[in-house]
């Protein structure tokens, strides 16, 4: 177990300064980080009540652009409030490769997820995902619609996958005659 972990640890730690070193080595590259915070009353996974109660997930990201490629790689946590003393349930390590091709992006990568609670075998799983997505134009608007398709494999301890198909749009909320940075954002999964 702790080799998994360790092993995950590092494979993210590798894709993080891969895209450090790309961006050390093309001056057109664009690096970016970010960081935050999320609150949730529950904590739904893939359709699972995994914890029935108030949740904190904090996430940090890194990635870089390099030609049409992106490389990035991700920590996300999950803290249980609903019990005392806020026990930390999960913790996945992200790593993505995305490019774009045309009006179509593809994407690859690894997530490797710690389920420090759960002890033995199940407390580290590890899969790989396959993605596909564009916009689709809406005729005689500036809007689109956001079309994405992915399939997980969990080729360690779940053993299966998951498929996922998404359609969403972003519509400005507008304040007169100018939109206020705002927009209300519809999507089926």
């Amino acid at each position: 177990m702790k080799n998994k972990v360790l092993t995950s640890i590092l494979v993210t730690l590798s894709l993080m300064m891969m895209a450090l070193g790309a961006v050390a080595q093309d001056e057109e590259s664009i690096f970016s980080a970010e960081a935050g915070v999320d609150y949730n009353s529950k904590y739904i996974w893939r359709g699972q009540n995994l914890v029935d109660g108030s949740v904190i997930q904090p996430w940090i990201g890194a990635g870089v652009a390099v030609g049409p490629a992106t490389l990035s790689a991700s920590v996300w946590g999950n803290f249980d409030i609903h019990n005392p003393g806020g026990d930390l349930t999960e913790v996945d390590y992200t790593g993505d490769v995305s490019v774009d091709v045309g009006p179509v992006s593809l994407s690859t990568g690894w997530i490797g997820y710690n389920f420090p609670q759960s002890g033995g075998d199940a407390e580290f799983t590890q899969e790989v995902y396959f993605g596909v997505g564009g916009t689709v134009p809406i005729p005689e608007t500036e809007l689109g619609v956001d079309l994405g398709a992915t399939a997980y494999w969990d080729f360690d301890d779940g053993d299966g996958w998951y498929f996922n198909t998404s359609a969403s749009s972003s519509i400005p909320v507008p304040l007169g005659t100018e939109t206020v940075g705002l927009s209300v954002d519809p999507g089926i999964s």
